[in-house]
């Protein structure tokens, strides 16, 4: 994820040398075996080594110096190490071991990532005067470019006795602007879902179908209409944009499109589940949902264009590791963050096949999101907003009122921004948007 004041994601310098003392036992030919040491990941406190070996052998693993107990390796194995400090440097080194002699050691520098900062300010804002408003999801470009899609409606939304809410309201550094987007000479639309901007021209809006907007005039251009997914309830809710020739969109009645810059297809995702969230990993896409009906969840793995199921859960029941339900995930380099009925997960991508778990779920979250892997967010009910500095987390803000509902939140470099609604009576919600900024 995920500068001032923000750890740049880790540098990792290998750097292997060979050197043999003049008192070190020589070692024959025929019984010198290949050893190399090469660094996988590297979190604040965590590092994954893996050692590679052409034939099983002893290793002796030494950590600045420290010795470790000694390993009996048959083939490449990654070694987890967990008890390393924040924003320091470590010499991991490693030697065969024959007879009571070590071999030539080979060495790798490690340099763990700092912490980030828990502390923040926050402004709020809250637009509506009648009606049922809310933000659905928020987009950054910088921090006077900020933009919101959801539907407020206001005194001044009412056309012909009918309601057009305001669909898009854009930050510009010192205030609000609401925006109406059209398809056609009349068609507001009026329930959008979820914004993706790769610059200012090119904005990319789920509203059921998939949009592009070019963020100036009032019509928007429809990429794949939701009538041509042939079903009555699918629809597009969620877009990730990887480029503007490679777009995905996922939603209810478990669908998925791909839209390549000129065409677009659908992709069978094996499930009528409503899917909530998109996150990618390199080539790898990764999805889940939830049925708010019947409690069934679901994690996907998306790879040239076969979906795979990683996790199912079908019967309302707990099952491992996430529990009921998952919520939201969010991908930085090889860390899928899972949020869950049962907390916050973590996995290593391509590193590691287990889920570790990182935190617990006071209240129901609705999104996890970040910059990086000592920068994550989740944002819920009460406005419950917590921060993991790649250290340990701290709840940064919370509506004791119970009022508010944070159901979409996105950040760069030291800001946050999240949406929602606030409960004023039954027949009456604000849109909520709350920017924070870290001191």
């Amino acid at each position: 994820m995920k500068i001032a004041n923000l750890c740049l994601l880790l540098i990792v310098l290998l750097t292997s040398f060979h050197c043999t003392k003049p008192n070190d036992p020589e070692i024959p030919p025929e019984e010198k075996t290949n050893l190399a040491i090469e660094v996988e990941d590297v979190s604040c406190t965590e590092a994954w080594i893996n050692l590679k070996i052409d034939k099983p052998n002893e290793v002796k693993l030494f950590i600045d110096d420290k010795e470790t107990n000694p390993f009996h390796l048959t083939s490449d194995t990654l070694i987890y190490l967990d008890t390393l400090l924040p924003n320091k440097s470590y010499k991991i080194e490693a030697a065969y071991l024959k007879d009571g002699i070590l071999s030539e050691k080979i060495s790798a520098l490690v340099q763990t990532m700092d912490i980030t900062s828990h502390n923040y300010t926050w402004e709020t804002f809250e637009f509506g005067d009648h009606g049922n408003s809310v933000i659905r999801d928020i987009s950054i470009l910088d921090e006077n470019n900020i933009w919101a899609v959801g539907e407020i409606y206001t005194n001044d939304s009412l056309n012909y006795n009918f309601d057009e809410p305001y669909s898009i309201a854009r930050w510009n550094g010192s205030g609000w602007k609401l925006n109406k987007i059209f398809i056609g000479t009349n068609t507001a639309i009026n329930y959008n879902r979820d914004i993706e901007i790769i610059d200012s021209n090119n904005i990319y809006i789920a509203a059921g179908s998939l949009l592009k907007w070019d963020g100036k005039s009032s019509k928007a251009q429809i990429i794949v209409s939701r009538l041509a997914l042939h079903h009555s309830n699918a629809s597009i809710e969620k877009i990730l944009c990887l480029s503007p020739s490679s777009i995905y969109g996922i939603g209810y009645e478990g669908t998925i499109v791909h839209y390549n810059g000129s065409s677009w297809q659908r992709i069978e995702s094996g499930t009528n589940i409503p899917l909530l969230d998109i996150a990618a990993n390199g080539d790898e896409i990764w999805i889940n949902g939830y049925s708010y009906l019947t409690g069934e969840s679901i994690l996907l793995n998306l790879k040239d264009n076969k979906v795979t199921k990683v996790w199912e859960q079908n019967t309302a029941t707990e099952k491992e590791p996430y529990g009921i339900y998952i919520s939201s995930i969010f991908i930085t380099n090889k860390d899928m963050f899972v949020d869950s009925d049962y907390g916050v997960f973590r996995n290593k991508l391509g590193v590691d096949s287990s889920s570790k778990w990182i935190k617990s779920t006071f209240r129901y979250d609705y999104k996890i999101t970040g910059t990086s892997s000592n920068d994550i967010y989740t944002v819920g009910d009460q406005a419950d907003t917590w921060h993991y500095n790649g250290l340990n987390w701290k709840q940064i803000y919370i509506d004791w009122s119970r009022n508010s509902h944070l159901r979409c939140a996105a950040a760069k470099d030291n800001l946050l921004v999240s949406g929602g609604d606030k409960y004023v009576n039954p027949v009456f919600y604000k849109a909520l948007i709350k920017i924070g900024k870290r001191q």
